[in-house]
């Protein structure tokens, strides 16, 4: 966690329901939140996740639109 909190790349290898998702979202979210003035949908791209499946875009769609 350290390490994507600094804003530097890194790779994750972990199991299924691990958290992987969550830990990848939560710096995106909170780098969105702190930023001044506040942002809206309306403003354009802030962040582009990549993911390797369908499934996996799904799911991570899923987190974000909650």
């Amino acid at each position: 966690m350290p390490v994507l909190t600094q804003g530097k790349d890194d790779f994750v290898r972990a199991d299924t329901g691990s958290g992987k998702t969550m830990v990848y979202a939560a710096p995106i979210v909170s780098h969105l939140q702190g930023l001044s003035p506040k942002i809206s949908r309306f403003d354009g791209t802030h962040a582009i996740i990549l993911a390797p499946t369908r499934e996996l875009c799904l799911q991570i769609e899923s987190l974000f639109t909650r």
